[in-house]
């Protein structure tokens, strides 16, 4: 006798349960945004919203359903404060509760197809963030008139995580806790040099937290380095940071050509631009991405999408980086550079940290030193078994990163 699976059976009363909530208080909410809050009753309308809101929010939290957990806990807060003032309910709001009903709805609709609500991320996170704004601001942080010191310092600290994190991407891409951690502090950071006025930094911060969000979501960077392209964005921060320590501004020269390189990563997957250039057909590109899936399903981290056409023998390493450069969809390590940091378009030198250049630059390696250093980290491989795990795990990240590096410069 076959018996029902009890997560499945849980699922499926929650579905139909917010289902039927929904069914209710839609029609109640579109009715107020038509006439503007002037027609059908508001309170129990708020009411209503925060009923459905508490309701949803510990089910699917207890089912696991993260996103939509998330916007039901802002909902519910949100629909709190509405009911709890004596001001009238504006129209922005009741916009507001629409679109929470709307995204209920297709969340809803996502358990039922995919069982999870993955594909929510972004726009749960964005929602949350309109519907609270406040949980933005950063706390503890100084005033625009109050201590530089301090909050140089503060920036600093995130920053460190930040780059400790991309340095470690191998790690960090599947870890979805320290991935989680990453977008955490950048969100921080769009805070705090928004409560200062630092435009440009703020856009910067927001835009990668954005795009890490996408990759955490689910979506998958076909750039081949976007832990280059990161670094690099990483780079240009700092060098914002350091002119406001010396009493700059932090305007960033460029900034809109290093958010189209990040956004470049997401935006022109090397599978297309090698279809484009009448290297590979399309057929190819959907079976080495199903080759990249059925490796994520085993817990395994894929080849890049260009490693793995290489492997299969369908192009050649030096086609897919005359792709990439082509498309300029993300910073490809270059063979030869400029040792003293590579050169935009203007002909400027661009800072390296790190060993990476701003972004849109490219990467010199120096074969020797590479060497030694692969020396040097080979010497840990005896002593690994004695440590710690958060070392032992550290260890292998730099161990992956530094054989990587050597295949690209043989």
């Amino acid at each position: 006798m076959n018996h029902p699976d009890p997560d499945r059976s849980l699922a499926k009363n929650f579905c139909e349960e917010t289902l039927g909530m929904l069914d209710r208080v839609e029609p109640l909410v579109r009715e107020l945004v038509r006439s503007g809050g002037k027609q059908g009753d508001a309170a129990a309308t708020l009411e209503r919203c925060f009923s459905l809101a508490h309701s949803l929010q510990g089910s699917a939290a207890f089912l696991r359903y993260d996103h939509l957990a998330k916007v039901a806990a802002a909902a519910e807060q949100f629909a709190a404060g509405l009911r709890s003032s004596s001001a009238p309910v504006e129209a922005s709001h009741l916009l507001l509760l629409h679109d929470v009903c709307t995204l209920f709805r297709q969340g809803i609709e996502l358990v039922r197809q995919t069982g999870g609500d993955d594909q929510l991320a972004v726009a749960a996170a964005e929602l949350a963030a309109r519907l609270l704004p406040a949980e933005r601001e950063p706390t503890p942080g100084p005033d625009d008139d109050g201590d530089l010191e301090g909050f140089i310092g503060q920036v600093d600290g995130l920053m460190q995580v930040v780059e400790r994190e991309l340095l470690l991407w191998d790690l960090t891409s599947v870890d979805p806790g320290r991935l989680a951690e990453l977008i955490d502090c950048l969100e921080e950071l769009t805070a705090l040099f928004a409560h200062r006025r630092y435009t440009d930094l703020e856009r910067i911060c927001r835009a990668m937290a954005n795009v890490l969000r996408r990759f955490h979501g689910g979506e998958v960077f076909q750039g081949e380095y976007p832990d280059k392209v990161f670094l690099g964005l990483v780079d240009v921060l700092y060098e914002g940071i350091d002119a406001i320590a010396a009493g700059g501004d932090g305007i960033i020269l460029r900034v809109e050509e290093h958010l189209e390189t990040l956004q470049a990563i997401m935006r022109q997957p090397i599978g297309e631009l090698l279809i484009r250039a009448g290297l590979v057909d399309p057929r190819t590109v959907e079976q080495a991405l199903r080759i990249q899936e059925q490796a994520r399903a085993r817990k395994k981290t894929p080849k890049r999408l260009g490693d793995l056409l290489v492997a299969m023998g369908e192009v050649s390493s030096e086609q897919v980086d005359r792709a990439i450069r082509a498309g300029r969809a993300c910073p490809v390590p270059s063979r030869s550079g400029d040792r003293q940091g590579d050169r935009d378009s203007d002909g400027a030198v661009l800072p390296v940290r790190n060993g990476v250049a701003a972004a849109a630059g490219t990467v010199a390696v120096d074969r020797e030193k590479l060497q030694r250093l692969l020396e040097h980290l080979a010497r840990l491989e005896k002593y690994r078994p004695g440590m710690e795990a958060p070392l032992q795990e550290l260890v292998n990240g730099l161990l992956r990163q530094a054989e990587e590096m050597a295949t690209q410069v043989r």
